[in-house]
């Protein structure tokens, strides 16, 4: 489930950045490094998985 309002699309990417999620063929959701974007908004549903993951990969660099 996700939330797309007026989002920004990602139209191509660089060297060393990961597809997380796609939709119909659309880039939603990539990471490079420590960087995180998507094209909607995780804090509009009740899915945590997000923000589960963004939590995760912080956790890493302590």
């Amino acid at each position: 489930e996700a939330v797309f309002i007026r989002a920004p699309r990602i139209t191509r990417i660089g060297e060393g950045v990961e597809v997380l999620s796609r939709r119909n063929g659309d880039l939603i959701f990539v990471e490079s490094e420590r960087v995180l974007a998507a094209t909607f908004h995780p804090e509009l549903t009740a899915n945590p998985l997000v923000h589960q993951y963004f939590v995760a990969k912080v956790r890493k660099t302590l």
